[in-house]
């Protein structure tokens, strides 16, 4: 079938005045959406995460630790999470729910994500429209998940009760929801930058939200990567305290002993003071093991700490990232033109085909 494109011009030219009404009409409806529809506003930070592996990373406590005789061999070198995956980490549940207790200022006064969304903040009317008219199969499909979510809960499905799972209530679903559509964690493989963004209808507080998002992730990717070597810390310190009270315990025991017999006459007095002073040595012995290995514990955790190099710090910006306004308005004058010219095709169509229904009736 040969598409004769002189035909459909002299048709649109034709009905021009129908499609400059149709353009002028959405152009209008652009302009009053875009001045009413609620401002929002884009923070970002960007850093770089450094691994050991890279030079300068861990490099030196290595040299420092072997001046000191100390072995930070990779017998304790700890995994980590490679960047590739910090999207995912940033869109996994828990650390969705941990940005619901996020603190931001409204007012003056420091409330949380979750108080801001669930009692504070009101969408304004442009919001709403857009909700149940260009949103609104969005809004139905929102509506039946709930009802089957409940109906799950009801029938037993879903046990809040258990400890070992993690059971989201309609509300904490709305709101992680509404975290994922304004927060965003890119990766950029070529520059190795990591970039952070979130958005809020209010500037500062999107700044707010972006640096604890940063944080949330920096603290998260630490833990990851010296957590066990922590744990190792933190056991070598409570065995070093023991041995260091026993250790003071033993010395006092033997110095008043010395005191008590100063020329050490008898045999007996010989004998104690020879199984104080093994006593002593042992303890000793273990104690100064223990310090060695807590300065070398110390060193570990250091060593394995990720580095984040801050390249583009947290801002409150100045300009909306929506809406734009002329953007919105170019693209409802174009919806408006095409809606025109599918109906004026639409009916054109329906007077071509109409005789030939009407003879195939007939």
């Amino acid at each position: 079938m040969k598409i004769d494109f002189r035909e459909i011009f002299k048709l649109l030219f034709g009905k021009r005045k129908f499609i400059i009404i149709m353009v002028s009409l959405f152009c209008v409806l652009g302009v009053v959406y875009s001045l009413l529809a609620e401002s929002r506003y884009q923070a970002y930070a960007i850093f770089i995460p450094q691994t050991n592996g890279e030079p300068g990373i861990g490099g030196g406590l290595s040299s420092i630790a072997s001046l000191a005789g100390f072995d930070l061999g990779g017998e304790l070198v700890q995994g980590e999470i490679p960047p590739s995956l910090y999207p995912k980490v940033a869109n996994s549940i828990p650390f969705l729910l941990s940005m619901l207790d996020a603190e931001i200022t409204v007012n003056g006064e420091k409330i949380t994500y979750r108080k801001y969304y669930t009692d504070v903040y009101k969408p304004n009317l442009a919001s709403k429209v857009m909700r149940y008219t260009l949103g609104l199969p969005g809004t139905i499909k929102k509506a039946l998940r709930d009802m089957a979510a409940k109906e799950n809960t009801n029938a037993g499905v879903i046990d809040g009760e258990d400890p070992q799972f993690i059971s989201l209530s309609k509300d904490e679903q709305d709101l992680v929801e509404k975290v994922m559509s304004q927060m965003s964690v890119g990766l950029s493989a070529e520059e190795g930058t990591v970039t952070i963004a979130f958005e809020m209808p209010s500037a500062f507080n999107a700044a707010e939200m972006t640096s604890f998002v940063e944080k949330r992730l920096q603290e998260y990717l630490i833990d990851f990567k010296v957590g066990k070597a922590r744990e190792q810390l933190d056991f070598t310190v409570k065995s070093y305290n023991e041995k260091k009270q026993e250790f003071e315990a033993i010395q006092e025991k033997l110095a008043r002993f010395k005191d008590q017999n100063v020329n050490l006459n008898t045999s007996i007095a010989r004998n104690n003071l020879e199984r104080l002073e093994t006593e002593f040595s042992l303890v000793f012995n273990t104690y100064t093991e223990l310090a060695k290995q807590l300065e070398q514990a110390k060193l570990r955790v250091k060593k394995d700490t990720p580095i984040f190099s801050v390249i583009e710090p947290v801002m409150v910006p100045n300009k909306r990232a929506y809406p734009k306004r002329a953007i919105m308005v170019v693209t409802s004058m174009f919806l408006g033109g095409l809606l025109a010219v599918v109906i004026i095709a639409a009916r054109h169509f329906w007077v071509q085909l109409k005789p030939v229904l009407q003879s195939l009736k007939d």
